[in-house]
């Protein structure tokens, strides 16, 4: 297992990638496949609310935050 501090920032890193790319793709759609902006929409809203589900109930809530809630179990 990483240090906590090394996943913090890989998680970083890796939420900035996704940012960056997304705003790369997002760019190249308008400019050379369509200019509506509904279908791209829709996909990064479903996906969005995958994440958020998968984030709920499969991911464990982090030590520090249960520490945070007086939760020592």
């Amino acid at each position: 297992m990483l240090p906590r501090e090394k996943q913090k920032k890989m998680v970083i890193s890796l939420y900035w990638t996704v940012e960056l790319l997304s705003i790369i793709l997002w760019s190249f759609y308008y400019q050379k496949l369509d200019k509506n902006w509904f279908p791209l929409q829709l996909i990064y809203f479903v996906a969005g609310i995958i994440t958020m589900f998968f984030a709920i109930f499969v991911l464990p809530e982090s030590p520090s935050y249960l520490v945070s809630k007086q939760d020592f179990e």
